[in-house]
């Protein structure tokens, strides 16, 4: 096995998020309002953090997300696949709530300055939980492909990319996004 990052099942969950945000997006407010309060309320308690708990809770729940679907993708792929589906429709519901209300500015700078860091984790993420289901699936059909290459390639990335990236994402978030949000 020739260890790399997986760039075509990259593309892949890039695809899969996009279609899901632009789905999302058009669902037309049918859901966005509601998804928009139940996440409000969802996150009600940690909004009122100090900046650095904040910061901390965001990274941490990213942390969690990212690896379970990294390594839910054993089977076959699927957890890996709805979690970057799940992440761009909400999105989609979000964007279209906000440049409702505020524009497509708003949205814009509410998501971009974290975005960056946080989407291609994300993506990498559930390529490599796409890696993974490759992997099962082979071994479903008798290929006895050695799994020790493969997990060491998704936890040597994971570490070395993609979580230093969720922890930047985590802070550009907390202290550069509202400041950028306050400037409209």
């Amino acid at each position: 096995m020739r260890e790399e990052i997986p760039l075509k099942l990259s593309l892949i969950c890039l695809a899969v998020f996009v279609f899901a945000f632009v789905t999302g997006y058009l669902a037309d407010g049918a859901y966005s309002s509601k998804t928009v309060s139940l996440i409000g309320e969802q996150l009600s308690f940690v909004v009122n953090l100090p900046p650095p708990m904040l910061t901390a809770a965001i990274f941490a729940n990213n942390l969690v997300k990212t690896m379970a679907a990294m390594l839910l993708g054993v089977l076959l792929g699927l957890p890996s696949l709805l979690f970057i589906w799940v992440n761009g429709f909400i999105l989609g519901l979000i964007g279209f709530e906000a440049v409702q209300r505020k524009g497509i500015i708003y949205l814009m700078a509410g998501v971009t300055p974290h975005g960056v860091f946080e989407l291609p984790a994300a993506i990498l993420s559930a390529a490599l939980g796409l890696k993974l289901g490759a992997l099962t699936l082979a071994r479903l059909r008798g290929v006895r492909e050695p799994l020790k290459p493969h997990l060491s390639l998704c936890f040597k990335t994971y570490f070395t990319v993609i979580a230093p990236l969720l922890a930047f994402a985590a802070v550009v978030e907390v202290y550069v996004t509202p400041l950028i949000l306050s400037l409209l």
